[in-house]
């Protein structure tokens, strides 16, 4: 299904509106393979970005991933526990290779699903990975997910009971929303400072 998400920096009691950002989920085949394919795009932004994510569906694991910022553009290729790749920008072209530890999460479209999952409760902990992409040089981070509380939340036009569930890796954290109900799990996903 599709998820669309209005995206606003809230400061000094005024809202100013950044775009909106689109998650779509839908069954393909890749090599023969159905999978998962997680798409993302954020428009109406500075720079526009968008990322394809196939995943296995038995695995959830990383199959093949696409993205762009602007004009630069990304491709890589995942084996069970590494990624190949090549980023195209105006600096020119180039190759990298890296390790992924099991069990990273490689787009913000992946992680929300994958917390779909997730058997939450106030107290719920697991251990993952991040995948960082710093200036073309991939490396995965070691990272937490915790649920710290439960809170009312306003989301659309409704309240609905959450969990607020953290992802920290270091100094990055975000936090997610994720509705008590399992059929209508919806979540914000922002950062947090």
């Amino acid at each position: 299904g599709t998820t669309a998400f209005r995206l606003t920096l809230q400061r000094d009691g005024r809202t100013t509106p950044l775009g909106t950002r689109t998650v779509d989920v839908s069954e393909s085949q890749l090599g023969g393979t159905t999978v998962w394919v997680i798409a993302e795009r954020r428009e109406g932004t500075v720079v526009p970005t968008s990322d394809s994510l196939w995943l296995s569906r038995t695995e959830l694991a990383p199959e093949r991933w696409v993205a762009s910022i602007d004009k630069t553009k990304m491709a890589a290729s995942f084996s069970k526990d590494s990624m190949f790749g090549a980023i195209q920008s105006y600096e020119g072209r180039a190759s990298f290779s890296s390790g992924v530890a099991p069990l990273t999460f490689i787009t913000p479209g992946m992680t929300e699903r994958i917390i779909e999952l997730l058997p939450l409760r106030v107290g719920y902990h697991a251990l993952a990975s991040i995948l960082l992409l710093d200036a073309g040089t991939p490396r995965t981070v070691p990272a937490e997910l915790f649920v710290e509380r439960e809170e009312r939340a306003h989301v659309g036009a409704r309240d609905v009971d959450a969990w607020v569930v953290l992802l920290r890796a270091g100094r990055y954290e975000h936090q997610a929303l994720s509705s008590h109900r399992a059929h209508d799990r919806r979540r914000v996903f922002a950062p947090t400072p």
